[in-house]
Order: C-alpha cells, then structure tokens, then sequence
C-alpha cells in the first residue's frame, strides 16, 4: 500500500449523506442510536448499555486510529442536516492494500439505502485515495 498522507480527515458527500469525522457533538446522538440491543448484537465494539463514557471512548479511538493511519471511521450525517445517522469504517490491513468494511446504521434510518450509499462512496474512497487492492 501506497504511504497515506492525510493531514485533515476526509469528508465524502453522496447525493443524501455526508461522510465525515465523527465529533464531540455527536455525542448525544451516537449515545442515542448505538444503545441499542439491534445494534449492539451486530457490532463488536459496541457495548449494551451504551452510554456517554462508551461514546467519549470512542471519540478518541477513532481519532488516534486516524493519526496511525490504521482506521478511517466516518460519521454518517444527513447532507443537509448534519445529523448522526451511523457510521461506516475502512480498518486497513497492516503491511498490505486491504482493507475491512464494517458499518452500522441507527434504527430509524434503517431500509432506506442510506448503508448502500455510504458503502459505494467508501469503497470509492479506498481504492481511489488509499490505493487498496481487491
């Protein structure tokens, strides 16, 4: 894999959804839709309950993920609002161009193409940007 140079996280937009750093002020929000059993039974690294030290924890492991370049987590946002809605992230592979997908949507977005959507501009993302190979 290519050496990544990124000083400022990346910000994807999709005809619906912008694909963003997750912030401080998604806290309350992320608190909300990731306590949930649904999502929790589906996401590893999502505990249940989930509450706002879990929230604040993640916060900062997204981040540090991002300065060593091992992880881009994106918050998924509405275009318009900014709203949280989920997340989406690419956890590269160490000493190769791979790369693995995980995401979660929160329940009230759910069956409305927003996962799809966010999954094509992500993959987008790794093999034009992070130069991953299939």
């Amino acid at each position: 894999m290519t050496d990544i140079h990124f000083i400022v996280f990346p910000l994807l937009k999709t005809e619906r959804l912008k694909l963003r750093k997750l912030l401080i002020d998604d806290i309350p929000s992320l608190v909300k839709y990731a306590n949930n059993k649904k999502i929790s039974d589906q996401i590893i690294n999502i505990p249940h309950p989930y509450g706002e030290p879990d929230a604040t924890y993640r916060i900062a492991y997204v981040n540090q993920g991002f300065l060593n370049k091992s992880r881009f987590v994106f918050a998924i946002a509405d275009i318009l609002s900014n709203d949280f809605i989920g997340e989406i992230s690419l956890n590269l592979q160490s000493n190769s161009a791979q790369a693995e997908i995980g995401y979660w949507i929160a329940e009230p977005f759910w069956n409305k193409g927003f996962a799809t959507e966010a999954i094509k501009e992500v993959i987008k993302f790794g093999f034009e940007k992070l130069k991953l190979t299939s």
